[in-house]
């Protein structure tokens, strides 16, 4: 390569490492050594054996200008690219230590690091995201837009306008710098500025290192049947709670009393709850005869949920063992019961769905997961008696907390919800 540039340009003036792939997605246990291995070879092998042969020729020229192309993951963790980030990281920490090795050369080294450069590369990178999170691809698309003040992807013409800078006249005492071109990055999804940022004004702490917009958490969310057992943090499920208080309430009045269960007190009630038997539910948790489009909707969804575990209708006995799951949590760490008041009328009721809402929503934020239960109704006795709660709160649900078992296909569910005109009126 060198000797057909030698042949050809007469010598070496300016060298740009621009050599990348992109790599596999997905949580470092997911993540195959050989795939690791082959991203580190590319970005950082590629750059390093490129450079190593530039030298030489960039001396005989008298100095000259060398210019890594890393990205912003080259500055801030990236969940769930770990290969990818590792990778960028080292081609940034190259770029500064060969500044200080060539400078005596004269010899300009410095590191771009763009943002996220519209075209296909961007697509794949978003594709592989969704598959390994679960998230939408467009929403995906419009966090990563969000993530900065202008708003819109880079343009490869960008990237290569500060390039010519960097070799111009203009830009012959720059070296050793990295450059973001970025549209002014606010909200990196790993920043570490926005993890800290968030964990201070929001009160929520170990938010997970990959902060969410309201449209990825929504459509993450999901009631999860099927958990980890890895353990849930009192503090974090607190200061969750602390936060999903701020959900629109009627008057300010708040209704929702939570009853949390966790660790040790989570061992006890699961003992309990063992020698009791559901009974009759307070209040019906579906209207006696519930009507279309609604029994349909109920009724797909049941079908798509044994479909998942692989339960056919005959089998009432393997059906009845699921549903029996619920009042083990799906196996959750940890979870709570929201009471409500007895005198607290319909508006009340409809307080505790946006604060239950919020919570779920903050919980994916924070890299959890949550199953809301209304089955716990049905032993609205038993459960009354375990927390103490007195005779005036009236049990409305329970909510599980913990990590998805990702091996577990029922997790994988993903209720059909109906288009927007046919429950839509417009004036």
């Amino acid at each position: 390569l060198f000797k057909a540039v030698n042949a050809k340009l007469g010598g070496l003036d300016v060298l740009v490492n621009n050599v990348g792939v992109a790599g596999p997605a997905g949580l470092v246990n997911e993540i195959e050594r050989e795939a690791f291995d082959e991203v580190l070879r590319v970005n950082v092998g590629g750059t390093f054996r490129v450079t190593a042969q530039a030298v030489p020729m960039l001396r005989t020229a008298g100095g000259g200008l060398i210019v890594n192309i890393a990205s912003t993951a080259g500055i801030f963790p990236y969940p769930y690219r770990s290969p990818y980030v590792a990778a960028k990281w080292a081609v940034v920490g190259l770029g500064r230590s060969w500044a200080m090795e060539l400078g005596e050369d004269n010899i300009r080294v410095n590191v771009i690091c763009p943002g996220s450069v519209g075209g296909p590369r961007m697509d794949q990178v978003i594709e592989q995201e969704a598959a390994a999170t679960g998230a939408d691809a467009s929403a995906l698309r419009r966090g990563y837009e969000q993530q900065v003040s202008m708003r819109r992807f880079m343009d490869p013409a960008d990237i290569a306008g500060a390039v010519v800078y960097m070799a111009s006249p203009a830009g012959r005492h720059v070296s050793g710098q990295v450059l973001s071109v970025d549209g002014a990055t606010e909200s990196l999804r790993s920043s570490c500025a926005t993890e800290a940022q968030v964990g201070h004004t929001r009160g929520v702490g170990r938010i997970q290192e990959h902060p969410v917009n309201v449209t990825e958490a929504t459509q993450r969310r999901a009631s999860i049947r099927s958990f980890l057992p890895d353990p849930v943090d009192d503090q974090q499920i607190r200061e969750l709670l602390d936060v999903a208080a701020r959900a629109p309430s009627g008057g300010n009045v708040q209704p929702w009393k939570a009853y949390v269960i966790n660790g040790e007190s989570m061992m006890r009630f699961r003992s309990f709850i063992s020698e009791r038997r559901p009974g009759e539910s307070e209040y019906p948790v579906y209207p006696p005869k519930l009507q279309e489009p609604y029994r349909t909707n109920r009724y797909e969804l049941g079908e798509a949920m044994y479909e998942k575990l692989g339960i056919p209708r005959e089998d009432k006995p393997a059906r009845l063992a699921h549903l029996a799951r619920n009042f083990d949590f799906f196996g959750a760490p940890a979870a709570f019961f929201c009471f409500i008041e007895r005198n607290m009328g319909a508006a009340q009721w409809s307080d505790l769905g946006m604060f239950l809402q919020t919570f779920m929503l903050l919980a994916v934020e924070a890299g959890l997961d949550t199953c809301p239960q209304e089955a716990w109704a049905n032993h609205w006795q038993s459960v009354q008696e375990f927390c103490g709660a007195p005779e005036q709160e009236m049990l409305f649900c329970g909510m599980a907390i913990g990590k998805r078992d990702e091996s577990k296909s029922v997790n994988s569910l993903r209720s059909e919800r109906m288009a927007v005109d046919e429950w839509t009126t417009w004036l």
